[in-house]
């Protein structure tokens, strides 16, 4: 058994693959303070693989300005991929607890 590519056929092109597909709608994301330590973060549009790190930088901000907790408004998504549910288990390893007055 050989393994490799397929050699390739005379006269057939194959078609081109696209894994990232165009957005619809423009993303947004939006950032209001609901107290010193926590923040309200609001996504529009889009959130796929291509808009996904705006949201993590957004979220970094946030967390770099001293937010200790963080709700996502996903209200006025339209669409949302397996890329972008991944925020779901990323931001929890910044946040750790805050310490006990």
């Amino acid at each position: 058994m050989t393994t490799g590519p397929l050699p390739a056929t005379p006269g057939v092109e194959l078609p081109v693959v696209s894994w990232q597909r165009q957005p619809k709608l423009p993303f947004a994301v939006r950032v209001e303070r609901l107290a010193e330590d926590a923040a309200l973060v609001i996504l529009q549009g889009e959130l796929d693989s291509c808009t996904a790190p705006r949201f993590r930088d957004a979220v970094d901000a946030t967390i770099g300005e001293g937010t200790r907790a963080i709700v996502v408004d996903l209200s006025e998504l339209a669409f949302i991929d397996a890329a972008g549910l991944g925020w779901s288990s990323w931001p929890r390893d910044p946040l750790a607890p805050a310490p006990s007055r």
